[in-house]
């Protein structure tokens, strides 16, 4: 590639600070899209889980009430990998088969992850990077009944969300009978419904596969490792949720192009979140 000028670091800077977040996150997906090839793409398979985005407050010299946050963009939060925290929740979307980010979403605090299935499903159909027959592979954090009825009726998506101990795979089922939106469909009905009977079963099939699901889900975890640990995701001091989504934008496109590059196994990922890849 030839490039007539290279920006310098405060010039980028200066040019980010007046970009629109919203415009930034367009951008980044559009030159993720194309990255991807998603235009002859077929069935996918998605990842989707999320990371504490923690801002390093110091709430054990001064105390910190919940109220004293009501006004901020950030507030107290919980990760299970880490505690409490003061900050955000990092939703990320990641495409299996390239590796790639396809999506994130940025909380304030740290949501329940039940309720972000909802949220976030409705946003990834709209954006065309979910369709009808993808799967997405989900924790145990995102488990209950009602996100598997959600996802499978209303976005005809297969969810791979491990399950609980108490789960009950025939009471499920009794769920998930065809939804009315099939009977007002313009296609024939009987077409219709087969297509939502073969849906039904390839999940039902597939969600007693825990350790597959857990072995693929996995490679998440080595993604957020080369974000915090490799692209400097982890020192966070953006105390304003503009600020806080372009860097976001920005980190997620960096590690969009080292995967591109074919840096995305988990060796890969490891060198360079220690800085050895060479």
């Amino acid at each position: 590639m030839n490039f007539d000028i290279v920006l310098g670091a405060q010039e980028i800077y200066d040019r980010l600070s007046k970009v629109n977040p919203e415009q930034l996150e367009n951008t980044v997906n559009s030159i993720l899209n194309k990255l991807r090839n998603d235009y002859n793409r077929g069935r996918r398979t998605f990842i989707i889980d999320a990371t504490p985005g923690d801002l390093n407050i110091n709430f054990k010299s001064k105390k910190i009430s919940k109220e004293s946050l009501d006004d901020k963009d950030y507030a107290w939060a919980w990760g299970t990998s880490i505690g409490f925290y003061i900050g955000y929740k990092i939703t990320l979307v990641l495409d299996y088969k390239t590796k790639m980010p396809a999506y994130f979403m940025i909380d304030r605090g740290s949501p329940n992850d039940t309720t972000i299935v909802s949220k976030i499903l409705p946003i990834l159909q709209r954006k065309k990077i979910i369709r009808k027959g993808d799967c997405i592979l989900m924790d145990r954090g995102y488990y209950s009944y009602e996100n598997y009825k959600i996802t499978l009726q209303k976005f005809h998506v297969i969810p791979l969300i491990l399950t609980r101990s108490k789960f009950n795979k025939e009471k499920l089922k009794s769920m998930l009978n065809y939804p009315l939106h099939l009977f007002h469909a313009k296609s024939n009905l009987k077409k219709v419904k087969k297509a939502y009977e073969k849906l039904i079963n390839e999940f039902l099939e597939k969600i007693d596969k825990r350790d597959k699901i857990k072995f693929h889900r996995g490679f998440i975890e080595d993604f957020f490792k080369l974000l915090k640990e490799g692209l400097g995701f982890k020192q966070l001091n953006r105390y304003t949720l503009n600020s806080m989504s372009k860097y976001t934008s920005i980190v997620v496109l960096l590690a969009g192009i080292i995967t591109y590059l074919r840096i995305n196994s988990k060796t890969d990922f490891q060198k360079f979140s220690e800085g050895k890849f060479y």
